[in-house]
């Protein structure tokens, strides 16, 4: 509990976050329905923090339901995994769950994506009661909460398929009492179906390169064990994918491939051992399922192992049986398991607190620099969201979005072709491989300029060395 409420509101907003502020600050409930679904994404999570908002709208606020829905995993996740493997096992597994530094980063941001893993471990619980007791009270308890994940985001999908085909292989008879519930689930989706293929159509290839690849499902894995704060930062993975970037990180890649590599092999081994092979088989189709459909989901837009955040319980499931066979049978490579494993959390975890490498775009402070800087100077930025989360409403008159990167340069322009203009800060946050900052210093006056992280603040004024090319 304390992990994942500590220091929750200690970092700024970064654009998902900020424009989940902006969906869930929404006067009433249909108009937070309404901007939620502009934005191609499903509304209860902008719901819940519409009703958190009003004991206030801080950034703690903001981020309060995604540790809350963290925290309450945490039992849920206990109950699924003693239902699959052994009560010591299931131990092993809180243990390397409740530390999970993927899990406890998605519990600090204020995005659907802890929610979403919550109702999966739900529904998966209530799906096994409902198959033991075979009443319908408990299949319909699966259905809402199937329900409750796709109203949270769409990538609930891939746990209802990995539900399917565990039943269609292991519990055939009762297919369509599950079938039944699942239909039930998706239903209401059904006419917001053309909506969001048109709304992927849109987005295919301006989210980056599209694709898959084998480095991918490297990348994903090591998330899972170590999270974003080891190992490169996210910033120099969009601006330089090469082998030669990752060289810096050679260790640390190879420790967290050994250690979690070793406790994934012994997992599977005891796992295989057990006498019902469908136990194997749900944590194998709970952890490549999503992986798998985000990979087909890549096939137009850049893969993203957020995506893919159901998969993380099973992987944790898999990991702490590593850990449970080694302690039966291997009690000196436990102990050295187990001290790799306390090791890459507590660096992780440690990194993400502390390292401002690791931080998310500093766009808070930015403001209060820029709040304090003489004059009533112009602000651009292509952070809208962000930006107007961190200005009061004097100041958002100052304020001249960016609305996309195309736009960077033939906004300043028409900025500065006005007369009364003769200088501007420009907030450029996100700017993998300093593109647009590149451009901008070789177009225009720079005077000063202010660095925070993940955010470059420009002071621009007109001149002879304006000149627009």
């Amino acid at each position: 509990m304390f992990l994942r409420l500590f220091n929750l509101d200690a970092q700024s907003l970064w654009q998902d976050e900020a424009i989940q502020f902006f969906v869930a600050s929404a006067d009433t409930f249909s108009l937070v329905i309404k901007r939620a679904f502009s934005g191609a994404t499903p509304p209860l999570s902008h719901l819940i923090n519409h009703i958190f908002f009003k004991a206030g709208e801080s950034d703690f606020i903001l981020r309060l339901p995604s540790a809350l829905f963290g925290i309450a995993s945490l039992p849920v996740f206990y109950l699924v995994s003693k239902k699959i493997v052994s009560k010591q096992a299931a131990l092993f597994a809180l243990l390397v769950f409740t530390f999970s530094p993927f899990h406890i980063w998605y519990s600090q941001e204020a995005r659907p994506y802890a929610q979403l893993l919550f109702f999966g471990l739900l529904s998966t619980h209530l799906l096994f009661i409902a198959i033991e007791r075979r009443r319908i009270i408990w299949w319909v308890g699966y259905g809402l909460s199937m329900f409750a994940g796709l109203a949270s985001q769409v990538f609930m999908g891939f746990m209802l398929m990995a539900h399917f085909l565990w039943v269609m292989i292991y519990h055939r008879q009762r297919l369509t009492a599950y079938t039944a519930a699942a239909a039930g689930a998706m239903i209401p989706f059904i006419g917001l179906i053309p909506f969001y293929i048109r709304s992927y159509r849109v987005s295919i290839g301006s989210m980056g390169r599209p694709g898959f690849s084998l480095t991918e499902l490297g990348y994903t894995f090591f998330i899972y064990a170590g999270g974003f704060s080891i190992g490169p930062n996210i910033a120099d993975l969009h601006a330089d994918r090469s082998i030669r970037m990752l060289e810096p990180f050679w260790s640390s890649i190879a420790i967290v491939a050994l250690v979690f590599g070793g406790l994934l092999l012994f997992g599977l081994i005891f796992l295989s051992k057990k006498n019902e092979s469908q136990w194997l088989a749900l944590c194998l189709l709970g952890l490549c399922i999503p992986i798998a459909g985000a990979a087909l989901y890549a096939l137009g837009i850049r893969y993203n192992v957020r995506y893919t955040i159901t998969a993380v319980p099973f992987f944790c499931i898999i990991a702490g049986c590593g850990l449970a066979h080694l302690f039966q049978k291997h009690r000196y490579l436990w102990m050295i398991l187990i001290i790799g494993f306390t090791g890459i959390t507590t660096f992780s975890l440690y990194n993400y607190y502390q390292n401002p490498y690791y931080e998310k775009e500093n766009v808070r402070d930015a403001m209060a620099f820029w709040r304090h800087v003489p004059g009533r100077v112009a602000l651009l930025s292509n952070q809208d969201a962000t930006v107007k989360r961190y200005l009061d409403e004097a100041e958002k008159e100052r304020f001249i979005p960016i609305k996309k990167y195309s736009d960077l340069i033939t906004t300043i322009n028409d900025f500065f072709n006005s007369p009364e203009n003769i200088s501007a800060w420009v907030v450029l946050a996100r700017d993998w491989g300093q593109i647009r900052e590149n451009q901008i210093r070789q177009r225009y006056r720079v005077v000063s300029e202010q660095q925070f992280t993940g955010v470059i603040v420009l002071l621009l004024t007109k001149g002879s060395r304006s000149i627009f090319h």
